[in-house]
């Protein structure tokens, strides 16, 4: 068989059950109006998975360009080390028209903890006209490293952006609370570079 069609296929093999924290974002109107009433361009949450006692960092944030850039910078999956600041190495094993295979390298807790993963990444369109870029962990020597992003355009120049962000490296020295702020100060951390290098 081909290695056109035989990619696709593990793909979506390793794919099916991966867990998903939960669906699309709420409406455009009711995540501009939190931002808005924050008198700053982001707001920020933590939410809770159903497979780990580590909870998802969630960031909203409006970003002064359009949405296009936005998605340019997310499809370039090679220098994702330059916004998502505690990642080292990211290469890509593999790629189709939709998805990825990545290698990634990260440093978290001051550098004592090296995580190593392999993940997916998969780019779509949804239902309303919203881009979602989804990264799942596979393999490595972390438990989780998940993510999401969701391109929003307002109009022709401004564009709104969503991160989820999980990691659990799964480590003794590191408390379940301590990695849930880890994943919400990183998913602040990271919508600012990504206004930093889009907006200069």
């Amino acid at each position: 068989m081909c290695n056109r069609y035989i990619l696709p296929i593990v793909f979506a093999l390793f794919f099916v059950g991966v867990p998903v924290a939960f669906g699309e974002p709420e409406d455009t109107a009711s995540r501009l109006q939190k931002i808005e009433s924050s008198g700053g361009f982001m707001v920020w949450e933590s939410a809770n998975d159903q497979k780990s006692d580590v909870k998802w960092g969630i960031v909203d944030a409006v970003l002064e360009v359009p949405a296009e850039k936005a998605i340019e910078l997310l499809r370039d999956y090679t220098n994702y080390k330059t916004f998502l600041k505690f990642f080292t190495t990211t290469k890509v094993q593999t790629q189709n028209d939709d998805h990825a295979i990545l290698r990634l390298k990260a440093s978290i807790a001051g550098g004592t903890v090296k995580l190593k993963a392999t993940a997916y990444m998969r780019e779509k369109k949804l239902e309303n006209g919203d881009s979602h870029f989804e990264l799942r962990y596979r393999k490595g020597n972390v438990k989780r490293l998940d993510g999401d992003w969701f391109v929003t355009p307002i109009g022709a120049d401004r564009c709104l952006v969503q991160m989820r962000l999980l990691v659990d490296p799964d480590i003794w020295m590191v408390s379940d609370k301590q990695l849930s702020e880890y994943n919400l100060v990183n998913s602040r951390r990271t919508l600012r570079s990504i206004r930093d290098l889009l907006e200069k």
